[in-house]
């Protein structure tokens, strides 16, 4: 189990970077997990990801399962504690790339309502469709934040 960030630059395909120590604030961060993501990969993930911090507020992680079609209930529980420090900050966790399956287990176990409706991106034939939207929406829920 390995996270990295990606870094899009307009114009550009994704550059592969490792991913931030902490959530920078008011910016846009994006994480892919490679590898499983059952129960005994879920601790291994959860120390991987960005700290989030009192320097975190405003920011949105975006965090790419595209290929997932089951999260294990392990992995669920680090994803909600994640979305929950993020809320903390006033930041926001969204998913892209999300099965029907998976989409159907975030309704069934409460957290498509925790995360919101509208922060989860399901997959489609368009590879990048999806991340590009959430980008979208991501950088436009900062400027609102950021705005006098």
């Amino acid at each position: 189990m390995q996270v990295f960030a990606w870094r899009i630059e307009p114009g550009q395909y994704p550059l592969e970077v490792e991913p931030p120590k902490e959530v920078p604030g008011g910016q846009v961060t994006i994480l892919v997990p490679y590898g499983s993501l059952f129960f005994a990969a879920a601790p291994v993930f959860n120390e991987q990801l960005p700290k989030v911090t009192e320097n975190s507020r405003h920011a949105v992680v975006i965090l790419r399962l595209r290929g997932e079609t089951n999260l294990g209930s392990t992995f669920l529980d680090v994803l909600s504690r994640y979305g929950e420090a993020l809320r903390s900050q006033k930041s926001l966790l969204m998913l892209v790339g999300v099965a029907p399956s998976v989409r159907r287990q975030l309704e069934r176990t409460g957290m498509l309502r925790s995360l919101g409706h509208e922060n989860v991106f399901l997959s489609d034939s368009l590879v990048g469709y999806g991340l590009e939207e959430a980008v979208d929406t991501a950088e436009a829920w900062i400027a609102e934040r950021s705005a006098p």
